[in-house]
């Protein structure tokens, strides 16, 4: 956790500052930005956690580990049949959404 905390990043906690809209990845901003909490996490071994540090109750937006997720929920959906083919794309399969 001491690593974790020494190594955190210097950008401003205030994300919408960090919008430029010439970026071509940065197309639209298509929810509300919130002020970044601080640096959180937890350490669990089974089902108990060895450690914690920071609010870890606070919901925030996340980035780059949004996609270890959607790869992990992807692999999930795909091996019983509810993802058919791995290019086809996620809005195909979300009716109740609006993209």
């Amino acid at each position: 956790m001491d690593y974790e905390k020494a190594h955190e990043t210097s950008w401003s906690r205030e994300l919408a500052s960090h919008y430029d809209a010439t970026d071509p990845h940065n197309e639209v901003i298509i929810a509300p930005t919130r002020y970044r909490a601080e640096t959180n996490g937890l350490i669990l071994r089974y089902e108990y956690i060895l450690t914690e540090r920071g609010d870890t109750k606070k919901v925030d937006i996340t980035f780059s580990i949004s996609k270890s997720y959607l790869y992990t929920t992807a692999g999930t959906a795909f091996d019983p049949g509810l993802i058919q083919d791995v290019h086809d794309k996620t809005k195909d399969s979300l009716d109740d959404v609006r993209l």
